[in-house]
């Protein structure tokens, strides 16, 4: 870390700095947390329902870092499906959106992640993501 912070020009790592590393690798862990996380598993719950019509839940927030670059990207989702007999919480869909951010990532991929765990943990007649 000492390295680091010379190489961006500040020659003085003084004692302010000393608890900078553990600081970095906890920020690292969460930013990264969802690599230790199904989100399969937050979809698992789903209860018994005849409601057909699509379910849509929109604009939810979410944050990233790009695994190209290191540096965050953020937007909203807007997540969609059709249920086929089984619905899931709305919470349940924002909290997998959040385990697949906390990624490595690329917009395109977390689109197509979050698509396939819903697909394959509610089994609804059909899915639809957009992040932007």
């Amino acid at each position: 870390m000492e390295e680091v912070i010379a190489a961006i020009g500040d020659h003085s790592v003084q004692k302010r700095l000393e608890k900078t590393p553990r600081r970095v690798a906890d920020m690292y862990a969460d930013l990264f947390s969802g690599l230790d996380a199904d989100p399969k598993e937050v979809l698992a719950t789903t209860f018994r329902e005849r409601h057909r019509d699509t379910v849509v839940l929109k604009n939810v927030p979410f944050s990233s870092i790009c695994e190209h670059h290191l540096l965050p990207f953020f937007g909203v989702a807007h997540i969609g499906y059709v249920p086929n007999g089984r619905v899931v919480g709305a919470s349940k869909l924002a909290r997998a959106l959040d385990i697949l951010a906390k990624r490595p990532q690329m917009q395109e991929r977390l689109t197509d992640q979050l698509v396939d765990a819903v697909y394959e943990a509610v089994h609804p007649d059909g899915v639809a993501a957009v992040l932007k």
